[in-house]
């Protein structure tokens, strides 16, 4: 997962890679934590600049996502929704502890990729201590 300013879009690669507008507010607050973190241990004028003009800066940024990284995840779900599978349950447990490590907005929280039943029995699992 990438945050990428001024993305010039020709040269990207969508086969390989899923392209979205930073939207989400956990997105915009992990991305100005990155930015603030990164101009607080280099002092950056450009870092400033951005967090200076911060409504209109995060618009220019665009999330690059790995299409096979989205896919495994889905499957992982869709595998463990369907059979209770201990490896997918592991896969989705991993993914979360990386998610909140971040913030969870630099990731996709896992509940985005769930329809409502799917979110419903992962959180039952989840809350069982699996």
């Amino acid at each position: 997962l990438a945050y990428v300013y001024d993305v010039y879009r020709k040269m990207v690669n969508d086969q390989m890679v899923y392209l979205e507008a930073v939207t989400a507010t956990e997105d915009k607050s992990v991305l100005e934590n990155l930015i603030l973190e990164h101009y607080e241990k280099t002092k950056s004028e450009h870092a400033r600049r951005i967090l200076n003009d911060w409504a209109i800066s995060v618009g220019r940024f665009t999330k690059v996502f790995p299409k096979d990284f989205k896919k495994v995840l889905r499957e992982a779900i869709a595998d463990h929704v369907r059979t209770g599978s201990a490896v997918a349950g592991a896969i989705l447990a991993d993914w979360e502890s990386i998610a909140y490590q971040t913030g969870k907005g630099g990731q996709v929280p896992v509940s985005q990729l769930m329809n409502k039943d799917a979110r419903d029995k992962y959180r039952s699992w989840r809350s069982k201590g699996q």
